[in-house]
């Protein structure tokens, strides 16, 4: 039985998790020096730098917070626990879910999708893909819709 019965919403939120042009600039500053290219020609896995920026909301839906459900910022960091790394090899975008609170106690859940984004960059011979994850924050576990909705 749902503790959030009396929520009208199916989703509270629609919700991307990324790095901002500022951070993608510090990116692109950073790998300009660095290489992410492999050390040898047997090498053929994918290659990820060696800094992880802080994810961020880049993007959501609605705009504004709702007064009994506001987009708190642990949703970012827990749509990318590890940070925001640059990689030579985008794996297959991943679908993840988890639990929180909300400021009321009651249980929000979150449904997300990973993808890779291509970014240009100077002197890298690869190209360079960031992370970026797609989400849903709902008082519903519907995780099975939310998953065919995202792919």
């Amino acid at each position: 039985m749902y503790t959030n019965a009396g929520c009208s919403r199916l989703v509270d939120y629609y919700f991307v998790v990324s790095c901002d042009e500022r951070g993608i600039e510090h990116i692109k500053e950073k790998l300009q020096n660095e290489s992410l290219s492999p050390q040898n020609d047997r090498e053929k896995a994918a290659r990820h730098a060696n800094f992880a920026l802080k994810p961020k909301i880049v993007d959501r839906y609605p705009e504004h917070s709702h007064i009994d459900t506001p987009l708190l910022p642990w949703v970012a960091r827990t749509s990318m626990p590890r940070g925001i790394r640059a990689r030579t090899r985008p794996p297959s975008p991943a679908f993840f879910t988890f639990v929180g609170w909300n400021i009321d106690c009651s249980k929000l859940y979150g449904a997300c999708l990973t993808v890779f984004e291509k970014i240009h960059i100077k002197n890298q011979y690869q190209t360079v893909y960031i992370p970026k994850t797609l989400g849903f924050l709902s008082h519903y576990p519907y995780f099975c819709a939310f998953d065919v909705f995202l792919r």
